[in-house]
C-alpha cells in the first residue's frame, strides 16, 4: 500500500488491522483512536488529519507507519 497524506485511516486499518493496537508507537496521543470518538474519526480521517491532531507533519506519520509495517515483515 502506498501511503500519502490523503490516505484514509480506515484503508490503512483494513490492510493492517494490527496497527490500531500499535498506534501509540507512532505517537502516544494516537491511543485515543481506541476510544469511541477515535473510532468514529477513523472512518473519515486521513493521515494529514491525524498528523494535525498530534502536531507533526504527515511525512513523520507516514515514516512511522511504514516503519511499523516493516517491523512486521509486511
Amino acid at each position: 500500500m502506498q501511503l500519502r497524506a490523503d490516505t484514509k485511516l480506515k484503508d490503512i486499518l483494513a490492510a493492517y488491522p494490527w496497527i490500531l493496537d500499535e498506534a501509540a508507537a507512532i505517537d502516544g496521543r494516537f491511543r485515543a483512536l481506541r476510544s469511541p470518538l477515535g473510532r468514529a474519526l477513523i472512518g473519515r480521517s486521513d493521515i494529514s488529519d491525524a498528523a494535525k491532531r498530534v502536531g507533526v507533519t504527515p511525512e513523520i506519520v507516514i515514516e512511522k507507519i511504514e516503519a511499523l509495517i516493516r517491523s512486521h515483515g509486511e
